[in-house]
């Protein structure tokens, strides 16, 4: 079922369509509590669904590529985000976007129904998935939809998906999911930039070799074109190193930016929908009314671990968030550095090409001095590119009231069992 064509078509659907649905489920994927929406719309008693395997509620029909990103996320202690079905009252298959909260004993999950433009092609892709029996690189890549990262997409659609709830629900638009969108826009193009970087730099590598070949042929071995190739080599040599430590290392400046930025902004989404579910009420369902007075207690003490829990995730979204202004502004400081070495290379560049003007039948140095040219233009384009998208990261992170350099520390725990299970 696709919600948002039945809001479009009828606003009666109403609140209740669109109430998070809260479910706290613990390291071995047993519900452990659920909020009351939930009991109201998958049409189950709290009774039933408490001590119940979490797969009572979900449609086992996700791809194995996605639930590998969102039990690699949660094994790390980070949040997770995804498109999934939940079976509903009467067997209805309805899709949600779904937030992965991990606690110290488990994790929580969030969900909202899928409303936005960025749903659309989502069961199909899926399908597609399922289907396919190609490599997990392959399968991530599809799973991307376009973006440099899986997190890159998550965040986006709740940029998108935020606002379309609040439009669902008459209510104004929240200024933090504007915020959002153009945050995980710029930093999905830096990281974009950043992939197509590295391949620029890694075929620049090549070209030192073509110069000592050209020069082989054109002067005595030792000549100033043979200096001029082996100097660049070990120029370049460096530079693709620092390259490397910023930009492709699993702990690199770039991977802590998005690993940093990511965190936050599902984390104030998250804060958000348990502000929202807390202030739900308790009401008894049909049969259920002589386990009322025990499942409504069952509940206000819930609530209160949900405000705790609540200010525990505005903590960390706020440590992230000046985590991620600090990389932000060290990333943009790094490219800078890797631009100023550039002109290093250009300088060396520049020495071929006077030693290309002296010599005669210099053919085909000058060409190989073409191939650094546009090479050179193509990574200043790029570095450029990254320093920009940098800035706007870091200019829309200062939009958002409410930084905060207090710590937290993100649990590290058994959560990523439960989405197995």
């Amino acid at each position: 079922m696709n919600i948002r064509k039945d809001i479009s078509a009828d606003r009666a659907v109403g609140q209740e369509a669109l109430a998070p649905l809260y479910t706290r489920v613990n390291a071995a994927g047993i519900v452990r509590a659920v909020s009351p929406s939930v009991v109201r719309q998958l049409g189950i008693s709290a009774v039933d669904l408490i001590g119940a395997p979490l797969r009572v509620m979900q449609v086992c029909d996700q791809p194995q590529v996605l639930t590998d990103v969102i039990t690699e996320a949660l094994a790390a202690g980070e949040p997770a985000v995804a498109y999934q079905k939940i079976r509903m009252a009467e067997g209805r298959d309805v899709w949600m976007v779904v937030f992965h909260l991990p606690t110290e004993d488990g994790l929580l999950q969030l969900r909202i129904p899928a409303l936005a433009e960025t749903f659309s092609g989502v069961p199909e892709l899926y399908a597609k998935l399922n289907a396919d029996t190609g490599s997990r690189a392959s399968q991530l890549q599809v799973l991307q939809r376009g973006f440099a990262a899986y997190g890159g997409y998550s965040v986006h659609a709740i940029g998108q998906e935020l606002p379309a709830r609040a439009d669902a629900l008459g209510k104004p638009r929240n200024q933090r999911a504007h915020v959002m969108h153009r945050v995980s826009d710029a930093l999905d193009n830096a990281l974009k930039e950043k992939i197509e970087l590295m391949r620029s730099f890694n075929a620049l590598q090549l070209i030192p070799n073509n110069m000592r070949i050209v020069a082989s042929r054109l002067e005595p071995a030792g000549g100033p074109i043979s200096a001029i190739a082996e100097n660049y080599k070990a120029s370049s040599a460096a530079i693709s190193q620092r390259l490397a430590s910023f930009i492709s290392a699993p702990d690199s400046l770039c991977e802590q930016l998005r690993a940093q930025i990511m965190r936050m902004l599902i984390q104030m989404a998250a804060r958000r929908l348990l502000l929202d579910v807390r202030s739900t009420n308790f009401t008894p369902v049909a049969g259920q009314e002589a386990e009322s007075p025990a499942l409504d207690q069952r509940w206000q003490e819930e609530c209160t671990m949900m405000i705790a829990t609540a200010d525990r995730i505005g903590r960390e979204s706020r440590s992230a968030m000046a985590g991620a202004e600090e990389f932000a502004a060290r990333f943009g400081r790094a490219s800078a550095d890797i631009r100023r070495h550039m002109l290093g290379l250009d300088t060396i560049r520049v020495l071929g090409r006077v030693e290309c003007s002296r010599l005669h039948e210099s053919e085909g140095l000058s060409a190989t001095i073409d191939q650094l040219d546009a090479f050179h233009s193509e990574i200043r384009t790029r570095l450029e590119a990254i320093i920009r998208y940098a800035e706007v990261v870091s200019e829309a992170m200062g939009e958002i009231p409410g930084t905060d350099q207090r710590t937290a520390t993100r649990p590290r725990n058994m959560a990523f069992h439960a989405v197995r299970t």
